[in-house]
């Protein structure tokens, strides 16, 4: 396939802005990123700096170089010409989209982190280093959080004989 630089030139131009993005964001960004978000738009997992600003973008090169030069590769690369065109859009899509989603995670983190809320500021780190997932902790029955009135466990049934197997055979 010759390469097409009306084409290619925006899709190389696209990427590098996302890095553009990501090198202007990244010297005021904390060490820890808002990485997914829930359906209800609160952060349920944290990534670190090149997790949360350069992955998206270092997903999409990759998977447009991978894309471009497929059809080099491919034992079956004489059938790219006959659906070049269609190949190439998809490509195309597949780098808008990517740049889509990289914009929206950076409105999601900039909406998130950087509005002067400290509910939603990260949790403190638990490690040296690397990601990690929030820990989502249940509340008991009332009375029963830290400092509250204390409350004795249920006691639990003893086993006797063979009353355990009167279950498995339908018996009373």
């Amino acid at each position: 396939m010759k390469t097409n630089w009306r084409i290619e030139l925006p899709l190389l131009l696209l990427i590098a802005a996302m890095f553009a993005a990501a090198l202007v964001i990244w010297p005021v960004a904390p060490d820890r990123i808002p990485a997914h978000w829930s359906f209800d738009g609160s952060v349920d997992r944290w990534g670190g700096k090149i997790e949360g600003l350069l992955g998206i973008p270092l997903l999409a090169l990759a998977i447009y170089l991978l894309m471009r030069y497929l059809p080099r590769i491919d034992p079956g690369r004489a059938n790219y010409a006959r659906f070049g065109g269609a190949y190439t859009a998809i490509r195309a899509g597949i780098v808008i989209l990517m740049a889509v989603v990289y914009a929206a995670t950076l409105f999601g983190y900039s909406y998130v982190v950087w509005r002067a809320d400290p509910e939603k500021q990260p949790p403190p780190a638990r490690g040296a280093g690397g990601t990690s997932r929030t820990r989502r902790t249940k509340k008991g029955p009332p009375g029963t959080e830290p400092g509250g009135p204390e409350v004795e466990p249920p006691q639990r049934r003893a086993r006797t004989g063979s009353s355990h197997r009167r279950g498995r055979r339908g018996g009373p």
